[in-house]
Protein backbone atom coordinates (compact mmCIF):
# COMPACT_ATOMS: atom_id res chain seq x y z
CA UNK A 1 0.00 0.00 0.00
CA UNK A 2 2.48 2.23 0.70
CA UNK A 3 4.62 1.29 -2.36
CA UNK A 4 1.50 2.45 -4.15
CA UNK A 5 0.96 5.65 -2.58
CA UNK A 6 4.62 6.75 -3.04
CA UNK A 7 3.36 6.61 -6.80
CA UNK A 8 0.91 9.37 -6.35
CA UNK A 9 3.27 11.76 -4.44
CA UNK A 10 3.68 14.97 -6.21
CA UNK A 11 1.19 13.83 -9.11
CA UNK A 12 -2.39 14.77 -7.63
CA UNK A 13 -4.14 15.19 -4.26
CA UNK A 14 -4.81 12.29 -1.86
CA UNK A 15 -6.09 12.05 1.92
CA UNK A 16 -5.73 9.15 4.18
CA UNK A 17 -8.59 7.81 6.34
CA UNK A 18 -8.61 5.51 9.57
CA UNK A 19 -11.78 3.14 8.76
CA UNK A 20 -14.56 3.03 5.98
CA UNK A 21 -16.80 5.07 7.72
CA UNK A 22 -14.36 7.55 7.84
CA UNK A 23 -13.55 6.91 4.94
CA UNK A 24 -17.29 7.61 3.17
CA UNK A 25 -17.88 10.98 5.13
CA UNK A 26 -14.67 11.95 3.79
CA UNK A 27 -15.57 11.74 0.07
CA UNK A 28 -19.24 12.70 0.66
CA UNK A 29 -17.63 15.99 2.31
CA UNK A 30 -15.31 16.55 -0.70
CA UNK A 31 -17.82 15.38 -3.55
CA UNK A 32 -20.19 18.31 -1.74
CA UNK A 33 -17.55 20.76 -1.81
CA UNK A 34 -16.42 20.35 -5.68
CA UNK A 35 -20.19 20.13 -7.12
CA UNK A 36 -21.15 23.12 -4.80
CA UNK A 37 -18.08 24.90 -6.72
CA UNK A 38 -18.36 23.92 -10.33
CA UNK A 39 -22.48 24.09 -10.11
CA UNK A 40 -22.15 27.86 -9.51
CA UNK A 41 -20.00 28.17 -12.10
CA UNK A 42 -22.13 26.39 -15.24
CA UNK A 43 -23.95 29.18 -16.95
CA UNK A 44 -26.69 28.21 -19.58
CA UNK A 45 -26.06 29.41 -22.80
CA UNK A 46 -28.30 30.05 -25.98
CA UNK A 47 -27.83 31.27 -29.27
CA UNK A 48 -30.67 33.79 -29.98
CA UNK A 49 -33.27 32.42 -32.44
CA UNK A 50 -34.11 34.33 -36.00
CA UNK A 51 -37.54 34.05 -36.93
CA UNK A 52 -38.75 33.19 -40.35
CA UNK A 53 -40.24 36.60 -41.03
CA UNK A 54 -36.58 38.09 -40.41
CA UNK A 55 -35.11 35.46 -42.62
CA UNK A 56 -37.26 36.88 -45.59
CA UNK A 57 -36.72 40.28 -45.55
CA UNK A 58 -33.07 40.07 -45.44
CA UNK A 59 -32.44 37.33 -48.10
CA UNK A 60 -29.41 38.69 -49.62
CA UNK A 61 -27.39 39.14 -46.53
CA UNK A 62 -23.71 38.35 -46.46
CA UNK A 63 -22.85 35.39 -44.52
CA UNK A 64 -19.87 37.30 -42.25
CA UNK A 65 -22.27 39.80 -41.54
CA UNK A 66 -24.75 37.10 -40.18
CA UNK A 67 -21.94 35.22 -38.49
CA UNK A 68 -20.66 38.81 -36.73
CA UNK A 69 -24.58 39.51 -35.86
CA UNK A 70 -24.88 36.30 -34.20
CA UNK A 71 -21.58 36.27 -32.54
CA UNK A 72 -22.51 39.91 -30.98
CA UNK A 73 -26.19 39.04 -30.17
CA UNK A 74 -24.86 36.00 -28.69
CA UNK A 75 -22.26 37.91 -26.71
CA UNK A 76 -24.91 39.92 -25.03
CA UNK A 77 -27.04 37.10 -24.06
CA UNK A 78 -24.44 35.39 -22.29
CA UNK A 79 -23.32 38.58 -20.62
CA UNK A 80 -26.55 39.59 -19.78
CA UNK A 81 -27.46 35.90 -18.64
CA UNK A 82 -24.24 36.29 -16.11
CA UNK A 83 -25.34 39.41 -14.66
CA UNK A 84 -28.90 38.21 -13.86
CA UNK A 85 -27.23 35.13 -12.07
CA UNK A 86 -24.72 37.16 -10.16
CA UNK A 87 -27.26 39.65 -9.04
CA UNK A 88 -29.53 36.28 -8.08
CA UNK A 89 -26.55 35.13 -5.78
CA UNK A 90 -26.13 38.79 -4.36
CA UNK A 91 -29.87 38.88 -3.37
CA UNK A 92 -29.79 35.47 -2.15
CA UNK A 93 -26.88 36.37 -0.28
CA UNK A 94 -28.34 39.12 1.26
CA UNK A 95 -31.53 37.37 2.09
CA UNK A 96 -29.69 34.77 3.95
CA UNK A 97 -27.06 36.36 5.69
CA UNK A 98 -25.44 32.36 6.22
CA UNK A 99 -21.93 30.67 5.28
CA UNK A 100 -20.92 27.32 5.52
CA UNK A 101 -17.33 28.18 4.29
CA UNK A 102 -14.90 30.92 4.21
CA UNK A 103 -14.54 31.26 0.40
CA UNK A 104 -11.21 32.29 -0.18
CA UNK A 105 -10.29 34.06 3.00
CA UNK A 106 -7.64 33.01 5.36
CA UNK A 107 -6.28 33.72 8.71
CA UNK A 108 -2.70 35.02 8.87
CA UNK A 109 -0.94 35.40 12.66
CA UNK A 110 -4.56 36.72 13.70
CA UNK A 111 -5.35 38.98 10.58
CA UNK A 112 -7.80 37.91 7.61
CA UNK A 113 -6.50 38.37 4.41
CA UNK A 114 -8.20 37.23 1.02
CA UNK A 115 -5.92 34.51 -0.76
CA UNK A 116 -5.19 34.08 -4.19
CA UNK A 117 -4.64 30.75 -3.82
CA UNK A 118 -4.07 28.19 -1.16
CA UNK A 119 -2.18 24.77 -1.90
CA UNK A 120 -1.15 21.89 0.88
CA UNK A 121 2.12 19.89 -0.45
CA UNK A 122 2.79 16.27 0.78
CA UNK A 123 5.07 16.91 3.58
CA UNK A 124 1.57 19.42 4.89
CA UNK A 125 3.62 22.69 4.33
CA UNK A 126 1.25 24.90 2.79
CA UNK A 127 1.80 27.63 -0.19
CA UNK A 128 -0.12 30.55 0.43
CA UNK A 129 -0.90 33.18 -2.48
CA UNK A 130 -2.52 36.66 -1.76
CA UNK A 131 -2.75 40.19 -3.09
CA UNK A 132 -2.38 43.41 -0.85
CA UNK A 133 -5.16 45.65 -0.48
CA UNK A 134 -3.42 48.61 1.10
CA UNK A 135 -0.21 49.91 2.62
CA UNK A 136 -0.76 48.42 6.51
CA UNK A 137 -1.35 44.89 5.16
CA UNK A 138 2.33 44.97 3.16
CA UNK A 139 3.43 46.22 6.93
CA UNK A 140 2.12 43.94 8.49
CA UNK A 141 2.75 40.61 5.93
CA UNK A 142 6.30 41.56 5.80
CA UNK A 143 6.86 41.48 8.84
CA UNK A 144 6.15 38.26 8.88
CA UNK A 145 9.63 37.15 7.26
CA UNK A 146 12.17 35.15 8.53
CA UNK A 147 15.20 36.61 9.71
CA UNK A 148 18.43 35.93 11.30
CA UNK A 149 17.22 37.42 15.23
CA UNK A 150 13.74 36.02 15.20
CA UNK A 151 13.69 32.81 12.40
CA UNK A 152 10.76 30.56 11.35
CA UNK A 153 8.29 32.61 14.15
CA UNK A 154 5.31 30.54 15.21
CA UNK A 155 1.96 32.27 13.65
CA UNK A 156 -1.43 31.11 13.94
CA UNK A 157 -3.31 29.83 10.68
CA UNK A 158 -6.58 29.01 9.21
CA UNK A 159 -8.32 28.45 5.87
CA UNK A 160 -11.05 26.50 4.59
CA UNK A 161 -9.25 23.08 5.12
CA UNK A 162 -6.40 23.72 7.36
CA UNK A 163 -5.51 24.78 10.85
CA UNK A 164 -2.82 25.62 13.14
CA UNK A 165 0.45 27.02 14.46
CA UNK A 166 2.66 27.93 11.54
CA UNK A 167 6.03 29.03 10.77
CA UNK A 168 7.11 31.16 7.44
CA UNK A 169 9.66 28.63 6.11
CA UNK A 170 10.01 31.61 2.84
CA UNK A 171 8.40 34.53 1.81
CA UNK A 172 9.02 36.19 -1.73
CA UNK A 173 7.22 39.54 -3.14
CA UNK A 174 6.53 41.05 -6.30
CA UNK A 175 4.55 43.92 -8.11
CA UNK A 176 1.76 42.31 -10.43
CA UNK A 177 -0.75 45.38 -11.99
CA UNK A 178 1.06 48.12 -9.57
CA UNK A 179 0.08 45.42 -6.44
CA UNK A 180 2.08 43.96 -4.08
CA UNK A 181 2.08 40.06 -3.85
CA UNK A 182 3.29 37.87 -1.40
CA UNK A 183 3.82 34.05 -1.83
CA UNK A 184 3.93 32.44 1.88
CA UNK A 185 5.47 28.85 2.50
CA UNK A 186 4.45 27.99 5.66
CA UNK A 187 5.43 24.60 7.51
CA UNK A 188 3.53 23.00 10.53
CA UNK A 189 4.32 23.79 14.15
CA UNK A 190 4.47 20.69 15.79
CA UNK A 191 4.88 20.99 19.37
CA UNK A 192 2.34 23.83 19.48
CA UNK A 193 -0.75 21.30 20.50
CA UNK A 194 -1.61 20.81 23.96
CA UNK A 195 -1.37 17.20 25.51
CA UNK A 196 -3.52 14.66 23.89
CA UNK A 197 -3.30 12.35 27.02
CA UNK A 198 -4.88 15.52 29.53
CA UNK A 199 -7.66 16.37 26.73
CA UNK A 200 -9.03 12.33 26.72
CA UNK A 201 -9.23 12.12 30.24
CA UNK A 202 -12.62 11.54 32.41
CA UNK A 203 -13.53 14.33 35.02
CA UNK A 204 -16.04 14.47 37.98
CA UNK A 205 -18.61 11.78 36.48
CA UNK A 206 -17.91 13.68 32.75
CA UNK A 207 -16.21 11.26 30.34
CA UNK A 208 -14.41 12.47 27.63
CA UNK A 209 -16.58 13.70 24.30
CA UNK A 210 -19.24 14.88 26.95
CA UNK A 211 -16.47 17.41 28.32
CA UNK A 212 -15.66 18.13 24.80
CA UNK A 213 -19.34 18.75 23.61
CA UNK A 214 -19.58 20.76 27.07
CA UNK A 215 -16.18 22.97 25.79
CA UNK A 216 -17.45 23.65 22.55
CA UNK A 217 -20.45 24.77 23.47
CA UNK A 218 -18.65 27.44 25.69
CA UNK A 219 -16.65 28.28 22.22
CA UNK A 220 -19.22 28.78 20.25
CA UNK A 221 -22.43 29.44 21.96
CA UNK A 222 -20.29 31.34 25.08
CA UNK A 223 -22.25 28.75 27.53
CA UNK A 224 -20.41 28.53 30.92
CA UNK A 225 -18.91 24.91 31.90
CA UNK A 226 -21.10 23.12 34.82
CA UNK A 227 -20.20 24.00 38.21
CA UNK A 228 -18.46 20.39 38.66
CA UNK A 229 -15.90 21.07 35.94
CA UNK A 230 -15.18 24.72 36.85
CA UNK A 231 -11.27 23.33 37.45
CA UNK A 232 -11.17 21.25 34.82
CA UNK A 233 -9.19 24.01 32.90
CA UNK A 234 -6.76 24.02 35.75
CA UNK A 235 -5.47 20.86 34.54
CA UNK A 236 -4.83 21.34 31.28
CA UNK A 237 -1.06 22.87 30.27
CA UNK A 238 -1.70 26.81 29.43
CA UNK A 239 -1.76 26.60 25.21
CA UNK A 240 -0.94 30.77 24.45
CA UNK A 241 -2.24 30.19 21.18
CA UNK A 242 -6.08 28.95 22.56
CA UNK A 243 -8.53 30.67 25.15
CA UNK A 244 -11.17 29.04 27.28
CA UNK A 245 -12.49 31.35 29.14
CA UNK A 246 -14.99 33.01 27.29
CA UNK A 247 -17.26 32.75 24.02
CA UNK A 248 -15.11 33.33 20.74
CA UNK A 249 -17.20 35.65 18.98
CA UNK A 250 -17.59 38.40 21.36
CA UNK A 251 -14.80 39.92 21.59
CA UNK A 252 -14.01 39.06 18.38
CA UNK A 253 -17.13 41.49 17.02
CA UNK A 254 -16.01 44.52 18.87
CA UNK A 255 -12.54 43.90 17.66
CA UNK A 256 -13.56 43.73 14.02
CA UNK A 257 -15.78 46.30 14.15
CA UNK A 258 -17.00 45.16 10.69
CA UNK A 259 -20.48 44.41 8.83
CA UNK A 260 -22.17 41.23 9.81
CA UNK A 261 -21.25 40.03 6.03
CA UNK A 262 -17.54 40.70 6.46
CA UNK A 263 -17.87 39.20 9.85
CA UNK A 264 -19.16 35.94 8.64
CA UNK A 265 -16.02 34.39 7.19
CA UNK A 266 -13.74 35.19 9.81
CA UNK A 267 -15.95 34.04 12.37
CA UNK A 268 -15.95 30.78 10.51
CA UNK A 269 -12.01 31.01 10.19
CA UNK A 270 -11.44 31.89 14.03
CA UNK A 271 -13.64 28.94 15.28
CA UNK A 272 -12.13 26.63 13.38
CA UNK A 273 -8.66 27.41 14.34
CA UNK A 274 -9.59 27.59 17.93
CA UNK A 275 -11.50 24.07 18.15
CA UNK A 276 -8.56 22.06 16.18
CA UNK A 277 -6.03 23.59 17.94
CA UNK A 278 -7.65 22.95 21.62
CA UNK A 279 -7.67 18.86 20.09
CA UNK A 280 -11.55 19.04 20.44
CA UNK A 281 -12.40 17.97 17.27
CA UNK A 282 -10.40 16.34 14.57
CA UNK A 283 -12.62 17.43 11.73
CA UNK A 284 -14.88 19.80 11.03
CA UNK A 285 -18.18 18.30 9.09
CA UNK A 286 -20.55 21.42 9.25
CA UNK A 287 -20.43 24.90 10.45
CA UNK A 288 -22.91 27.27 9.40
CA UNK A 289 -22.79 30.81 11.24
CA UNK A 290 -25.74 33.45 10.85
CA UNK A 291 -27.61 35.30 9.63
CA UNK A 292 -27.08 37.86 12.43
CA UNK A 293 -30.26 39.76 13.68
CA UNK A 294 -29.73 42.11 16.84
CA UNK A 295 -26.53 40.81 17.86
CA UNK A 296 -27.74 37.12 17.71
CA UNK A 297 -25.79 34.70 15.37
CA UNK A 298 -27.52 31.19 15.20
CA UNK A 299 -25.39 28.67 15.01
CA UNK A 300 -24.89 25.07 13.23
CA UNK A 301 -22.21 22.62 13.81
CA UNK A 302 -21.05 19.34 13.26
CA UNK A 303 -17.42 17.80 14.32
CA UNK A 304 -15.78 14.57 14.22
CA UNK A 305 -14.18 13.68 17.22
CA UNK A 306 -10.39 11.84 16.93
CA UNK A 307 -11.11 8.05 17.09
CA UNK A 308 -9.15 6.67 20.17
CA UNK A 309 -9.81 3.09 19.89
CA UNK A 310 -9.38 1.02 16.53
CA UNK A 311 -12.59 -1.22 17.55
CA UNK A 312 -14.94 2.68 18.59
CA UNK A 313 -16.06 4.68 15.95
CA UNK A 314 -15.11 8.46 16.63
CA UNK A 315 -18.03 10.69 18.42
CA UNK A 316 -20.12 13.02 16.46
CA UNK A 317 -20.67 16.37 18.20
CA UNK A 318 -24.05 17.98 17.10
CA UNK A 319 -24.64 21.51 18.05
CA UNK A 320 -26.86 24.31 17.47
CA UNK A 321 -27.91 27.52 19.24
CA UNK A 322 -27.45 31.03 19.30
CA UNK A 323 -24.67 33.46 20.34
CA UNK A 324 -24.78 36.87 21.24
CA UNK A 325 -22.58 39.19 20.23
CA UNK A 326 -22.08 42.51 22.56
CA UNK A 327 -20.24 46.09 21.30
Amino acid sequence: MLKFKNKFIGMGLFKEYTTPANFRDKLREDLNKWLNHYKSKIQPFQLPSIGVNERKKTPKIKLSSVSSNVINNSTKVKSVTSRKNLNSKKILNNRTGTIQEPRNWVMLNNKFFQANSTSTQPDRSIILRLTTKNMEQIAELKALAPTKLHYKQPITYADQHEAGIMQVSSLTTELVAGKTCFSFTLTPNQQSHNNSFITEMNFNNYNADEIAELRIRLLLLGESLPEQLRHYNAIIPNNPFVNFKNGLFSDLWTTLQVQSRSFLPKAWLWAVYHLKMSQLIEDVLELQLGPISKKVMPIIFRGRRRQSYVNQEPKIIRITGNCTLNM
